[in-house]
């Protein structure tokens, strides 16, 4: 939605209209535009958030209300919709970007070429292909040769139990074998496995169980999460660990089955692999499977990829299986965990973006930088020792903005047209030589070291088109992802109040304080987990960290859901973080132009907090609510409510000393 600025005529109709909109109004307490409170009552001046505030709302009670409570009150979600808002509009470009590059008139060649290796008659061959597989599997006569069967599965590109990909970890390329943990993907039903493979309902049956038993370890295990909850538009890279083959072997106990898969995939005994440590739980669930009941596994994890990327026609004759087009099979590649074509499209979708609003951005980090490094210096409850470690750690950081300085590594990183016969190949098979394509790439590409290449490695797992940006602590490493850079988050067009508030707290500043939230802080700017802390600054830290997660549990959200302070804590503390240093920078930026005080810069001031509530801006549904119950950010009214209430510059701009959400000057945070 364009915010535009109101022309004079306008802003005298919102100076009358307070009269009748602001809380227990009356023509004296009504205040002017000059920004002069007498108490009790909201400022009526000029915004560029006008449309968005809803005056009968008082600061001190709900500032989130008050900054986005009119766009609340007039938007509605539509049927199906979980919600929609000012970051919910980047999902919306990422799927229209998607649908472009997946329709009949794509401009990538790969793409292209899937397209028009559609046949009508091609999910017939297709099942062929795919039941050689199963045949493959069937022909094992022992445990031991299984084993070398999964491994092989897995260098083509499936989940067979683990996925042969690529990590950017302490800065260098590493190979990574990743657990279901990141895939959370179980979509074939029995009747998948009937209507693809032709199996019958009885071999369905032990099937399904097998996986249903696998789940259920993997979540009792922890590796994966009980329900899945879908794309979040913030997060932290999953943990993972370096070791070497004999190491990764050991790690895995007694079992025979994860030693033998790993020797299988013949990775060097030298090499670093990077790994989660949930190795001996997987191999001793493997371990106890009998040699069909791997069968079984194995065969699920073919079909519950393969499927999603065969051809049906609408009009095929065969009751179990439903039509599924070109497009929907390409959709499902695109967004398919660790797509094989994620960072082919990623160079493509970073075409759209003006180099300008790269560079502008990019400027604004270093900005970020220096504004985060003045006050780590200002920061009276820390030593000068642990100051000059966080600043160390600080200047270490590695911030991508969009795409590497030097993009010309990107080819070596991409799959390729397929090279099969273009009159017999199918999509489905061209698919899974894309899958291979992209295993073939990662074992090239390990132990690579330059910051490009770094880039690349976390690209698959994170598209420039995804909603995301992310930290990693294993490489001190901030991720702005090529999405952040054009509206709604950043957008050269709108005053520097927004940009400052919306890109420059919710996403730069955001990120980098995860470098030093209470899970970011136990690692060194070399990425490695250790302490860098004195005992009395550690001390004093989780005692602020204390009272954010008592500030936190005091709120609750949308309708009465409860919010846990403690599961929300680093995310909670990446948004005040973020939020300081941002609101400084802002400060650096309005002084550049001259405007350091006066009625203008108290108001300018204001625009900045009001542009942080729109960062925020959701409509959320019931589920979308519910969704926050365990996820790691707080809800999105919870953002702006649980932070700006903490800062003392928020009260001298709105000249805010009452109301609800009102807090002593004592009872204020401030971190970072």
């Amino acid at each position: 939605m364009t915010l535009r600025k109101k022309n004079l005529w306008i802003l005298t109709a919102i100076l009358i209209s307070g009269l009748l909109v602001t809380s227990c109004a009356r023509e004296d307490d009504i205040t002017d535009t000059n920004g002069q409170d007498d108490g009790g009552m909201n400022i009526v001046e000029q915004t560029d958030f006008a449309e968005y505030i809803n005056q009968n709302v008082y600061v001190g009670d709900d500032f989130y209300e008050y900054a986005v409570g009119k766009w609340l009150e007039n938007n509605s979600l539509k049927q199906d919709q979980r919600w929609i808002g000012t970051m919910s509009t980047q999902e919306e470009y990422m799927k229209q970007f998607i649908c472009t590059v997946c329709g009949p008139d794509t401009k990538d060649d790969v793409m292209r070429r899937l397209c028009d290796t559609y046949h009508k008659t091609g999910f017939e061959n297709d099942q062929k292909v795919l039941k050689a597989k199963l045949d493959q599997v069937d022909a094992v006569d022992t445990k031991e040769n299984m084993w070398t069967l999964m491994a092989q599965f897995i260098n083509e590109g499936y989940t067979i139990p683990v996925s042969l990909l690529c990590d950017n970890q302490l800065r260098t390329v590493n190979v990574s074998l990743d657990f279901p943990e990141s895939l959370q993907e179980f979509s074939a039903t029995g009747k998948t496995l009937m209507a693809y493979a032709g199996m019958t309902e009885e071999d369905t049956v032990k099937v399904m169980n097998v996986i249903k038993d696998w789940k259920d370890m993997l979540v009792k295990e922890k590796i994966i999460k009980n329900r899945l909850s879908g794309n979040t538009h913030r997060y932290t890279m999953s943990r993972k660990e370096l070791f070497n083959l004999n190491t990764l072997a050991r790690r895995a106990g007694s079992t025979n089955s994860m030693a033998a898969i790993l020797n299988a995939l013949q990775l060097e005994d030298t090499e670093k692999i990077s790994a989660d440590k949930k190795f001996i739980a997987v191999g001793n669930y493997l371990d106890k499977l009998t040699l069909d009941e791997l069968k079984w596994f194995s065969k699920y994890n073919i079909i519950n990829r393969d499927y999603l990327f065969m051809v049906a026609p609408a009009d095929y004759q065969d009751d179990m299986v439903e039509g599924i087009g070109v497009t929907e099979v390409l959709t499902n590649l695109v967004n398919y965990p660790f797509s094989p074509v994620s960072i082919r499209l990623s160079g493509l979708y970073n075409k759209t973006i003006p180099v300008a609003n790269r560079d502008a951005v990019t400027k604004m980090c270093e900005e970020f930088r220096t504004t985060f490094k003045e006050r780590i210096n200002s920061r009276e409850w820390m030593s000068e020792a642990t100051k000059q470690k966080a600043i160390e750690k600080l200047e270490a950081m590695q911030i991508y903005v969009g795409w590497p300085d030097d993009d010309t590594k990107r080819a070596d990183w991409e799959v390729q047209v397929p090279q099969t016969d273009k009159a017999t190949s199918t999509t489905y098979l061209d698919i899974c030589d894309l899958f291979k394509q992209r295993t073939a790439i990662i074992r090239n590409k390990k132990g690579q070291k330059s910051l490009a290449e770094q880039f690349y490695a976390n690209e698959i797992y994170s598209s420039s088109y995804t909603a995301n940006a992310f930290y990693s602590p294993e490489s001190n490493s901030a991720f702005i992802l090529a999405i952040n850079l054009v509206a709604p988050i950043y957008d050269p067009t709108k005053s520097d109040a927004y940009n400052y508030a919306v890109l420059g707290a919710s996403t730069i500043g955001h990120e980098m304080t995860h470098g030093f939230d209470s899970d970011g802080s136990l690692y060194s700017k070399d990425g490695k987990k250790e302490n860098w802390w004195t005992a009395q600054d550690k001390q004093q830290f989780e005692a602020l960290q204390k009272k954010m997660i008592d500030n936190f549990n005091a709120f609750t959200y949308g309708p009465g859901y409860q919010c846990d302070g403690k599961n929300t804590l680093a995310e909670n503390i990446a948004d005040l973080g973020g939020l300081y240093i941002s609101y400084d920078t802002y400060l650096k930026r309005l002084k550049e132009k001259g405007i350091s005080e006066g009625a203008e810069f108290q108001r300018l001031c204001r625009e900045f907090f009001r542009a942080f509530g729109y960062a925020w801006m959701a409509k959320m549904s019931e589920k979308g609510w519910k969704k926050y119950l365990k996820d790691v950010h707080s809800a999105p009214c919870l953002r702006v409510n649980g932070n700006v209430y903490l800062m003392d510059a928020f009260y001298d701009a709105f000249q805010t000393e009452s109301g609800k959400l009102y807090k002593a000057p004592d009872q204020r945070i401030e971190i970072w």
